[in-house]
């Protein structure tokens, strides 16, 4: 949808790389910049799936990274900013808080190669002050390698 000569409602960007069409965004659009729910389509495979504010991830979202990591939780400004949870392709799992794309205060980290839960605060992506456990887990045997994707 158009308004005034620009991308203005709902629609799809396309991006013409090498004679071929990529799409690039699916969603909403306000005065040609993303805004409201949409998803990107990055082109190093990368595809965010959630709320857009001028042009920004902003809100609720979910990065699905090309490596097939998974964040789900706030952005700000087009980083990950307040709550969130990534799971990694190979079975860990952090749930916390973010501050400019690191992980900042409190948060939880399961290692699931070793099978231990760390929680407490996070200072600069880096885990400082909190308490290691081993985690018991009745079913280790039916546990899969890692997650299906």
């Amino acid at each position: 949808m158009w308004s005034v000569d620009k991308k203005h409602g709902q629609g799809t960007y396309w991006r013409c790389e090498m004679k071929k069409l990529r799409r690039e965004y699916t969603g909403d659009w306000f005065e040609d910049k993303k805004h409201g729910r949409g998803t990107f389509f990055y082109k190093n495979n990368d595809r965010y799936d959630g709320y857009w504010v001028n042009g920004m991830p902003q809100g609720e979202g979910r990065m699905i990274y090309a490596n097939e990591n998974i964040y789900e939780g706030q952005w700000h400004e087009a980083k990950r900013n307040g709550y969130g949870v990534l799971t990694k392709r190979n079975g860990d799992h952090f749930e916390g808080h973010w501050v400019n794309d690191l992980r900042e205060g409190q948060g939880s980290y399961f290692y699931h190669d070793k099978n231990k839960l760390f929680v407490g605060e996070w200072v600069a992506d880096q885990p400082k002050a909190g308490v290691y456990t081993e985690v018991e887990d009745e079913n280790a045997e039916q546990r899969p390698e890692r997650p299906h994707f």
